[in-house]
């Protein structure tokens, strides 16, 4: 049984580009399966649509907009689950963290 005070990062994969148009993966923090689903799903309501910026002149051909809109996940998203390193905890943002010290 695991440690229910052993920090866990749980990464969710909800789409694959290779197999369809879109693709999402991303990392969630937390003690257990059930608190990285509703942490997921809270993050992704408040998200709301993402609105992908699109160039070109109204008179020109181009991409005119593109909205990503988000369901909720389940434990089925979670693909892979591991304990949070000394690494982890010693930069706790993420790992596009450019302030972080290597």
């Amino acid at each position: 049984m695991p440690d229910p005070n052993q920090l866990m990062s749980y990464h969710f994969d909800c789409g694959d580009s290779n197999c369809g148009p879109v693709g999402v993966c991303f990392r969630v923090k937390a003690y257990s399966r059930e608190e990285a689903v509703t942490l997921a799903n809270r993050f992704l309501e408040s998200a709301g649509p993402v609105n992908v910026r699109c160039g070109g002149e109204a008179t020109q051909k181009a991409v005119e907009y593109c909205n990503v809109y988000f369901g909720y996940v389940t434990e089925a998203h979670i693909d892979d689950e591991e304990e949070v390193g000394t690494d982890e905890r010693r930069y706790p943002l993420n790992r596009w963290n450019l302030d972080r010290k290597a």
